[in-house]
């Protein structure tokens, strides 16, 4: 059973071969599928396609895109193959502080972990925990350096914008 360590695996297998393959969304796909004895590309129904499935996991890549992509395809994946877990994958050219808030928050909404891998510095984060069958927020773990800090209490959170409407 493949589970978020061996995404981070795949991921560091991929960052070895930086430099000799493309670093776009399908080739990550590919590297990551091989590395986990899965498949790229799967169709899921009429409307949904997995990026990776491994056994029972489901990965979504995304490069350099919005922080919440993903999440939510992961999610219905998972739930309609009856998978016991679906992460997404975010490759960033440099991950910056507010781009991680998002991702902790899309974690905390859908339950579906991101492992992160930072280009610029090769860092690898971890959002999200499988806990017997669940996931928790977990402040993240890393594969090279600390893990960008997060406010530990109320007065260091930075304020939240106010909706128009309240």
């Amino acid at each position: 059973m493949a589970g978020l360590e061996d995404v981070e695996r795949a991921l560091r297998a991929l960052l070895r071969a930086a430099d000799r393959v493309s670093l776009r969304e399908p080739t990550i796909q590919d590297v990551l599928a091989g590395e986990l004895n899965g498949r790229a590309r799967v169709r899921v129904g009429s409307f949904l396609e997995a990026d990776v499935l491994a056994g029972d996991l489901c990965i979504e890549v995304k490069v350099n895109r919005r922080p919440y992509e993903g999440f939510l395809q992961a999610a219905l994946i998972k739930r309609r193959l009856g998978l016991r877990l679906a992460c997404v994958v975010h490759v960033v050219d440099e991950l910056r502080e507010e781009q991680l808030e998002l991702i902790r928050e899309c974690v905390a909404l859908t339950g579906v972990p991101c492992v992160v891998l930072e280009l610029s510095s090769g860092r690898i984060l971890r959002e999200g925990e499988q806990v017997r069958g669940k996931v928790t927020p977990s402040g993240g773990s890393e594969a090279r350096m600390g893990t960008v800090g997060a406010a530990s209490s109320p007065a260091e959170a930075p304020e939240r914008a106010q909706h128009p409407s309240g």
